[in-house]
């Protein structure tokens, strides 16, 4: 956008998909792995949607797993802990209970889409929620905000 060149000899592009997602159907025995077959049929619906002289361009295809509810966890971790980081800057504590932590990744566990519904959950629920507490100074400096279930939703306590 500024008219300047840009070298990709020693670039890695990452490109991610859903196709076929809905060929993987596991139990919880098998380990989520990906029978030889099922990544065969996946490769044979990503020859149906992309063109040959695409794909011919792509170095690696790699079919991932679904995500679990206990890698749906670690992921919950991850986004709420750059929540609370973000809002240590505004000397603001957030915390969640185990039973608040449940619900988000029941609510944003999906199978076949992965973790974007979880972050599609975090961002309603708990993202939007801090910013109008902050917008109209529920909270500030110096709050402590514990985030809780109640009547099957998500409950916002807020010390100053």
């Amino acid at each position: 956008s500024h008219g300047r060149t840009v070298n990709f000899k020693n670039t890695i592009i990452i490109m991610t998909s859903n196709i076929g997602a809905e060929l993987i159907n596991f139990s919880d025995d098998q380990k989520n792995k990906i029978e030889i077959f099922t990544q065969e049929k996946i490769l044979d619906q990503v020859k149906q949607k992309f063109k040959p002289e695409f794909l011919n361009r792509i170095d690696e295809i790699i079919v991932f797993n679904r995500l679990s509810k206990h890698e749906m966890n670690k992921i919950l971790k991850l986004q709420i802990s750059e929540i609370v980081d973000f809002l240590k800057n505004k000397k603001i504590e957030v915390q969640l209970d185990e039973k608040a932590e449940d619900w988000l990744i029941d609510e944003g566990f999906s199978s076949s889409y992965g973790a974007r519904p979880l972050k599609r959950i975090i961002q309603t629920h708990i993202v939007d929620k801090i910013a109008h507490m902050l917008v109209s100074n529920e909270i500030n400096e110096k709050s402590k905000v514990f985030i809780s279930m109640k009547n099957s939703e998500l409950d916002f306590k807020i010390k100053l």
